[in-house]
């Protein structure tokens, strides 16, 4: 009984008191997790907020969906709902749906060579941003619904993976940012060849003068 008296007197002295000690410390660290660091109150109004964010968010969503269709002629119709579309897969239809509307390159006897490339360039350019376009909303389609998913996730979410999901969603603004430097390029090559179409009509005008010169000082000099 001594024996075991003096041990369990060791064992108070030596273990209990540490013990006793590192149990008041973790109840500190967790009262001070839970009231400062990742307060329940505050946590489960962020979820509150989310939530009312992605009904916004929704209701914006759906703006998109709007039917803007302004066409009135079959053909035009059926064009203007694959440029709207927002389906990557009617790409390949484009060049035959733009021809329908606006026609081919002019016959080689009706119309001088320098024009006749100037067109097919201009026409192939407006078919590139088309064909861009579609696929920039199909994108875009895809973005919002990523978006969606991740703040339902953000919701339902428990405060230690949100770093996973912010990760998640940094990658998904990096892709973003790179899909709209995508329809910047686009938009630059399609005033590229506005540009070009401009220096293009002042040549042509310029060598159509100086024939025309040449052919008025020929008929005088005849005279």
């Amino acid at each position: 009984m001594a024996a075991l008296s003096k041990m369990q007197s060791l064992m108070n002295t030596y273990i209990a008191a540490p013990l006793k000690t590192i149990n008041q410390y973790e109840q500190s660290t967790a009262k001070y997790e839970q009231e400062v660091m990742y307060p329940i109150a505050a946590i489960n109004q962020a979820k509150s907020s989310v939530s009312q964010f992605e009904n916004q968010f929704s209701q914006v969503s759906g703006m998109f969906s709007t039917n803007v269709s302004s066409a009135t002629l079959p053909q035009s119709q059926s064009f203007e709902s694959v440029l709207l579309s927002r389906n990557a897969g009617n790409v390949p239809t484009v060049s035959s749906q733009f021809q329908n509307v606006y026609g081919v390159v002019m016959p080689q006897n009706a119309a001088s060579p320098a024009t006749r490339t100037m067109t097919d360039m201009t026409d192939a350019q407006a078919q590139d941003a088309m064909k861009r376009a579609i696929e920039i909303d199909a994108l875009a389609d895809t973005e919002l619904s990523a978006a969606d998913k991740m703040g339902q996730q953000i919701a339902l979410a428990a405060p230690g993976s949100a770093q996973i999901l912010e990760a998640e969603a940094d990658v998904w603004v990096v892709r973003a940012n790179a899909y709209t430097q995508a329809a910047l390029a686009e938009l630059m090559r399609t005033r590229g060849i506005d540009l070009a179409n401009q220096s293009k009509t002042a040549k042509l005008a310029a060598s159509d003068s100086t024939s025309n010169n040449g052919l008025v000082n020929g008929s005088l000099t005849h005279r």
